[in-house]
């Protein structure tokens, strides 16, 4: 649950807004999984679950260190989680998806921010991002599952490579 209003430099985050990102964005994410691989234990049907990630995970993003963070952390739980399963034949599966921009209100609201890595684009110039409506992310995020065995993390709408020399 990224909130663009706090997004602020590393060293500089007030502690209450510090911890409410920390919470929402990687406490939050591990605790449901345990609790989902809880109330799944046993079930002889396959079942999945689906944790969101972000390009944020492999791609520093400045301003956003707990962010990418976080979201480095879920890709992990997904990819231990899954060998763990895995190893015990379980059918249950679990894979982080990278939904690419979505149009969300949250990312209305921090592209219009100073410093924005995704600027809105001005009036009649060509936009820096396409974001996807949710409908169509949702498309193409359930026609991506249940994940082939082994993958754990599905990137829907890949970054564009950087320029190394950038």
């Amino acid at each position: 649950a990224f909130d663009a209003r706090v997004r602020r430099v590393s060293g500089r985050f007030d502690p209450e807004v510090h911890q409410q990102m920390v919470l929402a964005n990687a406490a939050a994410p591990l605790i449901l999984g345990e609790a989902f691989l809880k109330a799944t234990a046993g079930l002889s049907c396959e079942v999945g679950l689906v944790q969101l990630s972000s390009g944020a995970a492999t791609h520093p993003m400045d301003k956003f260190a707990n962010y990418c963070a976080a979201k480095i952390a879920v890709e992990m739980w997904c990819s231990t989680v899954s060998a763990e399963l895995a190893a015990r034949g379980d059918r249950r599966w679990v894979a982080a998806v990278r939904p690419g921009a979505v149009a969300t209100p949250a990312n209305g609201r921090e592209a219009t921010l100073p410093g924005s890595p995704r600027p809105a684009a001005e009036e009649g110039a060509p936009r820096q991002v396409d974001y996807v409506p949710p409908e169509h992310a949702g498309q193409r995020i359930w026609g991506a599952l249940p994940p082939p065995a082994g993958v754990t993390v599905i990137d829907i709408a890949p970054l564009p490579e950087r320029d190394p020399a950038a």
